[in-house]
């Protein structure tokens, strides 16, 4: 296991990393939905990935282990805020860490996220309690219920 010391923190791009930026998120995205008990078809999942992050305001950031693997990452979608253009916010898109460094990488992850974000404020949908009051703790607020219907 590495040591937090040798973990980094890193904004990456698809100009610099090309498609393998969209195996290592479509990687985490998979193990995501597996974790939650979600029903996703891979192809439809890569096609949904390769084209946010080619075609989307979006900020991908990723812990790396010391031998350079992606061991965890947290993806945004930058856009102004409905009411205010003044306010760019960050929603997350997905926020995945490998479970064995769970604990150790996404509170430094989430810090890094902060620092360096050009958004003005982070908006996280939360399905897991455990998730909203960690961040509660860190002094996000929570704001509304989102309620969903299928048609």
């Amino acid at each position: 296991m590495t040591s937090p010391s040798t973990i980094t923190y890193k904004l990456v791009t698809y100009e610099e990393q090309g498609d393998a930026l969209i195996d290592v998120v479509g990687d985490m995205m998979c193990k995501l939905m597996d974790e939650l008990g979600e029903e996703w078809v891979e192809a439809d999942m890569r096609s949904t990935v390769e084209m946010s992050i080619k075609h989307s305001p979006m900020e991908i950031y990723c812990a790396f282990n010391g031998q350079g693997r992606c061991i965890g990452g947290l993806g945004l979608y930058i856009i102004p805020e409905l009411w205010n253009y003044g306010t760019l916010t960050a929603n997350e898109a997905y926020w995945y860490v490998d479970p064995r460094y769970r604990g150790k990488v996404g509170g430094g992850l989430l810090d890094f996220v902060e620092k360096n974000t050009k958004a003005d404020k982070i908006v996280f949908g939360i399905s897991k309690p455990a998730l909203a009051k960690y961040l509660g703790r860190l002094g996000y607020e929570h704001q509304k219920v989102l309620l969903e219907k299928w048609l």
